[in-house]
C-alpha cells in the first residue's frame, strides 16, 4: 500500500530575501561599473600619452639619426709653428710646414641658439630670447638630399648642411594668403623643433674666403646668411626654409662629451670622476675655434681660453677638425593641450622657460657638468626644469640619449 503525501504549495522568495539580493546585485553592478569606469579612464589617459607625444617621439628619432652621421671628413696636413698652428694658405708664402695636425673644410659647432651675454654670437640669426628657446647644433652630413632630382637624384651621398634649433613662433606668416584668410587674425603661437638641410647643388661651406687672401674664413655665414630669421614670412633667393619636425618640444640640449674613460684619462683624475662636461664644459663645442680670425670675430673668450686637464691641454687643439665622439642629447616635449593654455602670447610663457641659471645660463666655467648632475642645491639642471613645470601642472616628457658620432676618431694628438 502506498503511503500518498499532500503536496503543499510552492513557496516563493520572502521580501527580506529579495531585497538582499537587490542590494548584494547593486553593490556588485557597482564594483564592476567603478572597474569599467577606471580601465576606461586608463586606456584613454595611456592612449591621450602616446598619441600627444608621438610627433615628439618621431622628431626626437629623425634628430639622431641625422646627427649620427655627421662627418667632417678629417685628413692630415702640414702646420707651421704658429700658435695656434695655422695650415697652408696662398696668402702665406713664408710659411714653414713644422709637422702634421688634423684639417677639414667642413664645420661642426653647437651651443646656444641665443647668446644673452652677446647676440652677435647666437647661432641664430634673428634670435631673441622671445622666439628661440635652448641649443642649436649645426654641422654637414652624407644625406644626397637635393633639389633637382632630374639632375642629381642619383647620387645619394653628396653632402648636406644641417641644422636643428627650437623656435617660438607664430605659424601663420609661413601660411598661404587663402589659408591666412579662413584661419582669421588670432595668431597662433607654439613651440616647433625645426631642422633646417641645405641641399646639395647649394652647399655653401666652401664658398668663403679670408679678406687676406687665405683660403678659408672662420665664419658662420654658411648656415646663418642661409637660414631664414625665425618667424619670417620671406625668404631670399640663396635660402632654404626649415621645416617644422615636432610641435610642442620646448627645449632641446646638446653636450658633446667623451666616454667616462677618455675624460678621467685627460682629466688626470682617479675612475668614476667623470662628469661629461670637460670636452664642453659651457655646452658650446666648434671644430673650427682654432683659427685665429675667431677672437675677432665675436668669438667666445672663455672657450678660446679654457683648458682640459693637469696638462693644461686647450679646448681649441683638443675640438680642433674633429667631431666629439659622443652627444648627450635631451629633448623637453608638452602636450599639446598644455600649449593651447600656456601659448598665448608673443613672449614665452613663464611656466615654460628656462629657469635662471642652469645650462648654458650658468655662470660657472663648468656648467655643463650639472645637466645630469646635482649641484649644492642637491639637483642637476633637468630637474630644476622638471621641478618647474610639475609646479605648473604642466604635462609633459623628457627624450633623452646619448649618441654614438660614427664619423668621430677622436683623438689627442
Amino acid at each position: 500500500m502506498k503511503t500518498s503525501y499532500a503536496r503543499g504549495r510552492p513557496r516563493g522568495f520572502t521580501l527580506i530575501e529579495i531585497m538582499v539580493a537587490t542590494v548584494i546585485m547593486v553593490i556588485l553592478m557597482g564594483i564592476i561599473f567603478q572597474l569599467t569606469a577606471s580601465m576606461a579612464e586608463i586606456w584613454r589617459s595611456t592612449a591621450g600619452k602616446i598619441s600627444a607625444f608621438q610627433g615628439s617621439r618621431s622628431g626626437f628619432d629623425a634628430l639622431s639619426r641625422s646627427l649620427e652621421q655627421a662627418t667632417l671628413m678629417t685628413y692630415f696636413d702640414y702646420v707651421d709653428a704658429q700658435v695656434p698652428p695655422q695650415p697652408r694658405a696662398s696668402s702665406n708664402e713664408s710659411f714653414k710646414p713644422t709637422r702634421y695636425a688634423r684639417a677639414s673644410e667642413l664645420h661642426f659647432l653647437c651651443g646656444p641658439a641665443y647668446e644673452p651675454a652677446g647676440p652677435s654670437r647666437s647661432l641664430i640669426s634673428g634670435a631673441t630670447a622671445n622666439n628661440v628657446q635652448g641649443h642649436a647644433i649645426f654641422y654637414q652630413a652624407a644625406l644626397g638630399l637635393v633639389s633637382d632630382t632630374s639632375e642629381f637624384g642619383g647620387l645619394g651621398e653628396l653632402l648636406n648642411s644641417v641644422g636643428f634649433y627650437v623656435e617660438y613662433t607664430d605659424d601663420k606668416p609661413v601660411w598661404p594668403s587663402f589659408i591666412q584668410s579662413m584661419m582669421g587674425s588670432t595668431p597662433r603661437f607654439r613651440f616647433r623643433l625645426m631642422q633646417w638641410v641645405q641641399p646639395s647643388e647649394r652647399f655653401s661651406v666652401y664658398r668663403s674666403s679670408r679678406p687676406n687672401g687665405s683660403d678659408f674664413l672662420y665664419d658662420r655665414s654658411w648656415f646663418k646668411d642661409f637660414l631664414p630669421e625665425p618667424g619670417s614670412s620671406s625668404i631670399t633667393s640663396l635660402q632654404t626654409r626649415s621645416r617644422m619636425i615636432a610641435e610642442d618640444v620646448i627645449a632641446v640640449f646638446f653636450r658633446p662629451r667623451l666616454s667616462d674613460q677618455d675624460e678621467d684619462q685627460l682629466d688626470g683624475a682617479p675612475n668614476n670622476s667623470a662628469t661629461g662636461g670637460r670636452l664642453a664644459p659651457t655646452y658650446r663645442y666648434d671644430s673650427r675655434l682654432w683659427e685665429k680670425e675667431f677672437a675677432s670675430a665675436g668669438g667666445d673668450p672663455t672657450l678660446l681660453s679654457a683648458t682640459f686637464g693637469p696638462s693644461s691641454i686647450a679646448l681649441v687643439d683638443l675640438m680642433r677638425n674633429q667631431l666629439p665622439p659622443l652627444i648627450d642629447v635631451v629633448m623637453i616635449s608638452i602636450d599639446p593641450k598644455e600649449a593651447d593654455r600656456l601659448c598665448r602670447q608673443s613672449e614665452i610663457p613663464e611656466e615654460l622657460r628656462i629657469p635662471s641659471n642652469t645650462f648654458h645660463l650658468r655662470t660657472e666655467a663648468n656648467a655643463a657638468d650639472f645637466l645630469f648632475n646635482p649641484d649644492v642645491s642637491g639637483q642637476s639642471d633637468i630637474e630644476k626644469y622638471e621641478a618647474q613645470l610639475s609646479a605648473a601642472r604642466v604635462n609633459y616628457r623628457v627624450f633623452r640619449a646619448t649618441l654614438n658620432v660614427k664619423g668621430a676618431k677622436w683623438s689627442v694628438e
